[in-house]
């Protein structure tokens, strides 16, 4: 039975593609014909073009009326009727074409901003006018082919009349009595000859305006607002689609129009939504392909970015040229991918390596793989990172617990704030911890969390002190010069901000850091706030034993998110939930919040003239594909989806259903993010409850629907032939039924889009996997590309070195001299009496030597480090105090 069924699949498909290969004349000439228009006009010369043609027709049709009546007049016209009925049936045939397409046309009038009942009116008035068209035209080809077939009947019936005529000469001219008699007598006939086509013309215009304006009304109302209209032909002219590296994407073929469904940049920006259970689609119909077009014009954006780039010497100049809405801002430069299975991941890897993009425009985060790429712990505006890092981390603290303590829970953030802040600023001034300034991993920030590690806090605090001294000198010397431009305001606004950061963070660790004596004379560094951040430790450690996180995290690189926005290229992000376990919505979450942030870092923009402009439009486009995405929902997403538009980010996620919102967004935030969500999909298998939301959401049609009776018995009881009559009324009906989601095939999808004005409430569309299509390579160059990429490493040695102070600058090494001798003097003076303990503490604080001699050695601190906190796991609960129900 099943070799059979899939026998008769596979004559279909044989048959389809035949009919295919089939030749459509009348298809073909049309398709001609709209070409041709769409080379010479745009969308609105379209529309003029066509309104100007009905009123050629219209002149046309009152020429041969006026021959039709001067013919029914005068014998003397001599006309063939097949001349003037081909002439009419021209008419009728063009003034379709015109009528057709002006309506069409007219059903996308969003573009020309007409409002719905405007647009109803107009549409209700080309139907007339086209209804009195076809019907004037019938009208003068049956009078004028009745008026030549007559002719000879009346000319012998008129020249009876001449005969007779002769007797009633007596009292007027004969000329004059012979033109009276003839008109008159003609008359009659005329009539005869004009009246019979009237009927039949007027019937034409009365039955279809009953039909469509009184009986059927509410259908062409709904008709008329419809934006129905949909061709791959004047598509790109209607939604002017302008030059092809415009991010538009072609999302699957509309089944009632059998035209191509493209989305454009606008449309993209408010989100791709799509819902279905695993195996239906989702990723292969539409998460690859969007993905693959957008790498396609990626390549003609580094093309066209060396075209430029090479007519200019130095960046700022070509910076100043480029990066404007004219220019940058009509491109893709680039994406970003979530898989938590590795299979979208990995495919589009090897997708970009087989299109021709070189290994280095690619930064792949992949657990599992020991030479994985890695991300940086501080990625652009430093409060945004630290913000980025708290929030995410905070969710390890709280997890798993049902009613966390809000004193511990803001005891752990509050310390956690503070240890980022403490890694970032010390790391900019030598000190016996990092090996590089300025520039810590998730491995320094790990170690300065972890139980036992109080050293290196302190040594860490000592550095923060030097650092908050330097930042002061700097800050009042800019503090007393004049600020001329906006940026200059701006710089000296962060500078403020960020030495008052680093004032505080220094007094919060002061206060939490103890050096203390026991009774052995033993010098410890006590840090106060131990028994309320003991869940903080114990999370922190176990994600630090993670290796998949510890590859992506604790590396050093180069990678910077803004870098990546500005100029593009591709980030690829394997969640890894086969090695992570529960732990690998973490790293999307990393990822989500700092890509977040950085999209609206986009915003601010300095202008030719120095002003600072509230406007991401110079900003090239940047597309995000999210695979499963609810597990590493961030708590800003609702925010960030809503206003994404703003920042030129085009989205794109899926999920199974809409019920997993409901385990990591409360109900507020869930609706937000849903109601942000302009573009929707579904496929096959909805579970009941999204079924019927989205048969909801898809909205209602107005259709006939026709009750049947037949009559089987005549008026005597006897058995009849049966008669079956028909009573047609209007019903509102959904556009898609629960039932009609739940079974829709393979590959379709039903939706509802925004595009880039209005909603379309429903459409049915069936998807191209990515596998149906043969993967194109791009045209490359690599010279292009070397010329884009040398820009990049540019921007991300500038990136790396952006510190707040230079610790090697000569003003900056004597202000370190002073603080250490301070630090000196201060620690001998805690302790006088106790020799030992001065040379211990004296020891503990030079800031000279190097509490880790070697990376393998502070590797091995670190472990010790991570065993000393997971310890705290196996003691009882109320052995430190510690709240059961605080994390």
């Amino acid at each position: 039975m099943r070799e059979k069924s899939s026998n008769i699949i596979q004559k279909r498909k044989k048959s389809k593609i035949k009919k295919q290969v089939k030749l459509d004349l009348p298809e073909a000439i049309q398709r001609f014909f709209e070409k041709a228009l769409v080379k010479r006009f745009d969308f609105k010369q379209l529309i003029i073009f066509f309104e100007v043609s009905e009123k050629i027709l219209w002149g046309v049709t009152g020429a041969t009326s006026l021959v039709t009546l001067y013919s029914a007049f005068s014998p003397l016209v001599h006309l063939s009727p097949l001349l003037i009925i081909v002439i009419c049936i021209t008419t009728i045939f063009l003034g379709s074409l015109a009528y057709k397409y002006s309506m069409d046309l007219a059903s996308r009038e969003s573009a020309l901003k007409q409002d719905p009942k405007t647009k109803i009116k107009v549409q209700e008035k080309r139907i007339k006018a086209y209804l009195y068209l076809i019907a004037s035209n019938f009208y003068i080809a049956v009078t004028f082919f009745l008026t030549v077939e007559l002719q000879p009947l009346i000319y012998t019936q008129l020249a009876t009349n001449q005969l007779l005529n002769e007797s009633h000469a007596g009292f007027m001219p004969s000329a004059l009595s012979k033109a009276l008699w003839f008109n008159y007598n003609h008359l009659p006939y005329a009539l005869l000859i004009m009246l019979p086509a009237l009927l039949p013309a007027s019937l034409i215009v009365y039955t279809q305006t009953f039909e469509l304006f009184i009986k059927m009304r509410p259908l062409f109302d709904q008709w008329g607002q419809s934006r129905y209209f949909k061709s791959n032909t004047f598509d790109p002219v209607i939604e002017n689609r302008g030059a092809e590296h415009v991010p538009y994407v072609r999302i699957g073929l509309n089944v009632a129009t059998q035209s191509d469904l493209y989305l454009s940049p606008s449309s993209r920006a408010v989100g791709i939504h799509i819902v279905g259970p695993m195996g239906t689609g989702k990723t292969a119909a539409i998460m690859h392909p969007v993905l693959r077009q957008d790498a396609y014009k990626v390549f003609m954006y580094w093309h066209d970015y060396a075209e430029a780039r090479r007519k200019f010497s130095d960046f700022k100049s070509f910076e100043k040229y480029w990066f404007v809405e004219e220019r940058n801002g009509q491109y893709i430069n680039g994406w970003k991918v979530i898989d938590p299975s590795n299979s979208l991941a990995s495919d589009m890897f090897s997708e970009l390596l087989a299109m021709g993009v070189p290994r280095e425009a690619i930064t792949y985060l992949n657990p599992p793989d020991p030479l994985t790429d890695a991300m940086q712990a501080y990625s652009g505006k430093l409060e945004a990172s630290v913000t980025t890092n708290v929030s995410t981390l905070m969710e390890l603290v709280t997890r798993g617990s049902t009613n966390p303590h809000p004193f511990f829970t803001a005891q752990a953030q509050t310390y956690l704030e503070n240890a980022l802040f403490l890694v970032k600023f010390s790391s900019e001034i030598p000190n016996p911890i990092d090996k590089e300034i300025g520039n810590p991993s998730y491995d320094e920030i790990f170690e300065v969390i972890l139980l036992g590690t109080e050293d290196i806090r302190y040594q860490r605090m000592l550095a923060l002190e030097k650092f908050v001294a330097i930042l002061e000198n700097r800050y009042t010397k800019e503090a007393g010069k004049p600020k001329v431009t906006p940026q200059e305001e701006a710089d000296f606004e962060d500078l403020e901000n960020r030495y008052k950061i680093a004032k505080t963070t220094l007094r919060n660790w002061k206060s939490w850091l103890e050096v203390q004596e026991d009774k052995s004379g033993k010098v410890t560094i006590i840090d106060k706030m131990d028994n309320n951040v003991d869940g903080l430790r114990v999370n922190v450690a176990r994600l630090a034993q993670k290796t998949g996180i510890r590859r992506i995290l604790t590396r050093k690189t180069t990678f910077d998110f803004d870098v990546l926005m500005k100029f593009g290229g591709f980030l690829i992000v394997n969640t890894s939930t086969e090695e992570l376990g529960v732990d690998a919505p973490i790293v999307g979450k990393l990822v989500s919040m700092n890509y977040q942030n950085a999209v609206m870092r986009r915003m601010n923009n300095i202008d030719r003239g120095g002003q600072i402009k509230e406007d991401a439009n110079h900003n090239a486009w940047f597309s995000s594909a999210d695979d499963e995405k609810p597990p590493y929902l961030t708590s800003s997403e609702p925010d960030f989806m809503s206003n994404s538009r703003k920042y030129k980010a085009m989205g794109i996620f899926g999920h199974q259903t809409n019920a997993q919102f409901d385990l990591y967004l409360d109900k507020a935030a869930r609706d937000t993010l849903l109601t942000g969500l302009r573009n929707e999909f579904v496929y096959q298998d909805l579970n009941e409850e999204d079924a019927k939301h989205y048969s909801t959401a898809f909205g209602n049609k107005l259709t006939i629907d026709a009750q049947y009776s037949k009559q089987v018995y005549d008026e005597d009881g006897n058995v009849d032939g049966g008669r079956t009559t028909a009573r047609e009324t209007i019903v509102e009906k959904p556009n898609a039924s629960p039932d009609d989601l739940v079974t829709l095939p393979q590959f379709y999808m039903a939706g509802r889009y925004f595009n880039g004005k209005e909603e379309e409430p429903f459409v049915l569309l069936r998807a191209y996997p990515f596998f149906e299509e043969k993967l194109q390579k791009p045209a490359f160059n690599r010279d292009d590309f070397d010329l884009w990429y040398a820009d990049v490493q540019e921007a991300l040695e500038n990136a790396k070195s952006k510190n707040d102070v230079d610790a090697f600058a000569p003003e900056s090494v004597e202000i370190i001299r002073q603080i250490e001798e301070r630090q000196k003097a201060e620690s001998l003076m805690i302790r006088s009496g106790k020799d030992d303990f001065r040379k211990e503490l004296g020891q503990q604080i030079k800031p000279q030597e190097p509490l880790v001699h070697s990376s393998k050695a502070k590797q091995k601190s670190l472990e010790e480090a991570i065993n000393s906190t997971l310890a705290v796991l196996d003691k009882e609960p109320y052995e430190s105090n510690v709240d059961s129900e605080k994390y």
